[in-house]
This record gives C-alpha cells, structure tokens and sequence, in this order.
C-alpha cells in the first residue's frame, strides 16, 4: 500500500536525543573524553568570567563547537552555527535541548579575546595530550619536529607600500568613505545641487537608466577613475590590479588584510605567498601531538620555534625536553641548533647535508657549531639515525589532517594569535580522534 505524508502538524514532540545518536557513534567515545576534560578545567573557566551580569555562551559549548567546526570541516563559524541550528547529533555533542535556541555566530568572536587572555584553548591542548601522557602512550625521550605553510586569509592584492599614508589609497579624502562626506548636499538626498530630490530633475537623461550620458548604465562606464581605488564612479569589491614592473618584498610590503603574514615559499620553483608558518612537536610511539605554534614565515622560525617548543612542552614531570632524540628535516640542518640540542641533551637527528668545508677556515666564533654540524654527519651512518628519520613519517600525518580536514590549509583570521588558537584546536581534535582507537573501551 502506497504510503502518504501526514500533513497534519503535531501538538506536542518528545525527543530523546540520547537514542537517536546511534550507540557506536565515534563521536560518543569523544564526548565522554571531553567532557570529563573540560569538568577539570572549570576553575580555570570561572577565572575567566565575572561573577555577575547577563550570563554568556558557556566556555565549554564555544570550545565543543570548534572541535565539531575541525572534525567536520565546517568552513566558516555562521556555517557551523546554522548546522547547529538544524543538526540533532552536533545538539546533543553540545548538550543543547532540542527546543533551545543556538547562540550567534558572533559569541565566538566576542569571546576569542577572552579564550586567548586566559590561555583556554592552550590548556584544553594541554590537557589532551596530559591525557595520553597519564595513559602511558607517549614517548617521554623520542620526538620529531615539522613545519608547515599555513596560507594567510589576505589576497596577494592587499599588499601596500609600508611608507604609503591613508591618503594614497583614497581613506582620508573629503567625502572619502562617508556618505556624502563634507561635499554640499551631504548625505541629503537631492542636497542643494539642481534637481533637488526629484528622480532625474532637470539634468539631461532624467530618470532614465543611463540616459543621455557617456557610460551611461555600464559600472564604471568611460568615465575617468571608473573601477580604480577612490575613483568617482563605480568602486569594484575586487578590482583589477597590476603588478607588472613592481618589486614586493618584505622590507617595502605589507598586507593591509593581515599585516603579520609574510611573502613566503617553501622551496625554490614554488610560487611566493602571504602566509605564516605553523610547527608541531609530535612524540614517536604513536604520532601524537604535545606542543604547536604559529609564527612568523621566514628562514629562522622553524628552528626557534622547535626550542621553544622543546622548552614547554611537559611530559609527565617539569617542562623542557632534557634528554632522547629529535628527529628533523633538511629544513633544520644548521650548525648552531645541533648545538643547543646537545646544550639541552638531545641527541639531534637532523638530515644534514653533506659539506666539505675545512674545519682550519671556520671562523672561531663558529666552530662550536661547526663541530656540532660535523657530529651530526657522523650519526647519520647509524641505525637509530635510520629509525628516526622512518619515524618522521609520523609528524606528517598529523599536518596533513590538520590542513585538508582541519581547516589549515589557508587561515581563517587575519591576526597570528587566531590562527594558533585554530591549530591548538585542530591539533586537539586530531589527538583525540587518535586516543579513540589508542585507549581501551
């Protein structure tokens, strides 16, 4: 018998969201792992907030949200917000009734500030990766160290001379980007010029679309300063801009979208982009993530960045890695950051090129590193050299989540302390989906 819809509304529902997420759902081992974290953090929470006025989004519903916004590749937080609105299984994640309403796309931009002041994001890393530290399934002596490009949200158009004034791209001119400006007639429809406020007044072409006049209709027509910046016709969101001719580098450019970002590329033969550099510390057991950063793209930040990282990274005791091996790319092959590896006790396992520099010609203010450099030649012919460089391997799959499901790929903010928030969550939620087959049931 041919089935109908029942077009009749009901009165009254009664949702159980509990039985309608299916029992081997792989968010239901997450949600359980996560909100026994964020239970801990509640002091940390309460410092965060003021003991009276309008209560806000809860803390621990804002970071939930962005572990869905990296598990699911929601791209943009309205996106997410309207999925919340519509999706019962991202509802009962963040324990939302059905009926309850979903908070605005802007909580999360309102409270960013506050999530970075108190470390909120970095603490819920933290205790991620104290999580599998407790359960016995990361390395306390084995590392590898990476970098990747993380492309900025700002067009290669942003970029502006650094000596250039507001003035140069039409920002403080008369009437620049007021309504009407302090030009006679102002924001008054009609004004004091001929014609008043009747469509097409007395002047040729009336009311006409176009009318009479040259360029009449068409965006920008023939009309001098047609779709250039601060031009008196049509203004393109996205104009045309020519490059031809004109030297950008670092010392002369910035890029008014995001003035952190920095012309980069990663190897000869690669196109120049705006963007910054993104580092995991990943132990070797099982290819989990300890520490993250974000800085700066240049030539020296891989290698600073590793220290630091190597220096706050905490596994099961005080902070700093002071003894094992860390495994690198061609990347860090330099002399003095095998230096202060072995400074650090660590045993570097760096890819080193090949150099046939006579020792007698160093200078002698560089021959610490140089010996440092020779050393590391010398390791590469042994077996556990081999090993780290088979395990490196590891510290790439994480990157590689990171920026086709996570979202890294390109930035979605413009400011280096958002995009490391981005990653502290990307990388949180990649180690959790890993502690959801590591840790037992």
């Amino acid at each position: 018998m041919r089935g109908r819809a029942d077009r009749q509304p009901k009165m009254f529902f009664s949702i159980d969201l509990e039985s309608r997420i299916r029992a081997d759902h792989p968010l239901r081992p997450l949600k359980q792992v996560v909100d026994r974290i964020l239970a801990g953090m509640s002091e940390r929470f309460a410092a965060a907030y003021s003991r009276t006025g309008r209560p806000g989004v809860p803390p621990e519903r804002l970071l939930k949200a962005l572990l869905l916004m990296a598990i699911y590749s929601v791209r943009s937080e309205r996106q997410l917000v309207e999925r919340i609105d519509t999706d019962l299984l991202f509802r009962w994640f963040l324990d939302m009734d059905p009926a309850e309403e979903v908070f605005d796309a802007t909580a999360f931009t309102h409270n960013r500030s506050r999530l970075d002041e108190h470390g909120l994001t970095a603490a819920f890393f933290e205790a991620v990766v104290e999580l599998a530290v407790d359960a016995g399934l990361v390395s306390d002596a084995h590392f590898t160290v990476d970098g990747t490009l993380i492309e900025s949200c700002a067009s290669i158009k942003s970029l502006r001379p650094i000596d250039e004034r507001p003035a140069d791209s039409g920002g403080d001119r008369p009437g620049g980007d007021r309504p009407g400006g302090d030009r006679p007639g102002g924001d008054r429809p009609g004004g004091d010029r001929p014609g008043g406020d009747r469509p097409g007044g007395d002047r040729p072409g009336g009311d006409r679309p176009g009318g009479d006049r040259p360029g009449g209709d068409r965006p920008g027509g023939d009309r001098p300063g047609g779709d250039r910046p601060g031009g008196g016709g049509f203004k393109s969101r996205n104009p045309l801009v020519d490059f031809r001719g004109q030297k950008r580098s670092n010392r002369t450019h910035r890029s008014a979208t995001d003035p952190e970002a920095r012309l980069y590329r990663k190897a000869a033969g690669q196109e120049t982009k705006l963007a910054h550099l993104g580092h995991s510390l990943c132990e070797n057991r099982h290819g989990l993530v300890v520490a993250v950063e974000v800085t700066e793209a240049n030539g020296t930040a891989e290698r600073e960045a590793a220290l630091a990282m190597l220096d706050r990274v905490r596994i099961g005791g005080p902070r700093g890695v002071r003894s094992g091996t860390l495994g690198a790319d061609r990347g860090y092959d330099s002399g003095p950051f095998c230096l202060e590896l072995e400074r650090r006790g660590i045993e570097p396992h760096v890819a080193t090129r090949r150099t046939a520099r006579d020792p007698a010609t160093v200078p002698p203010s560089q021959r610490a590193a140089h010996a440092a450099r020779l050393r590391m030649l010398a390791r590469m012919e042994g077996e556990t050299y081999a090993i780290s460089q088979r395990v490196r391997k590891k510290a790439e799959e994480p990157f590689g989540w990171m920026k086709t499901i996570g979202g890294l790929a390109r930035g979605r903010f413009a400011g280096r302390w958002k995009l490391k928030q981005q990653m502290e969550t990307a990388a949180a939620a990649f180690n959790l989906i890993r502690l959801r087959t590591l840790l037992p049931a």
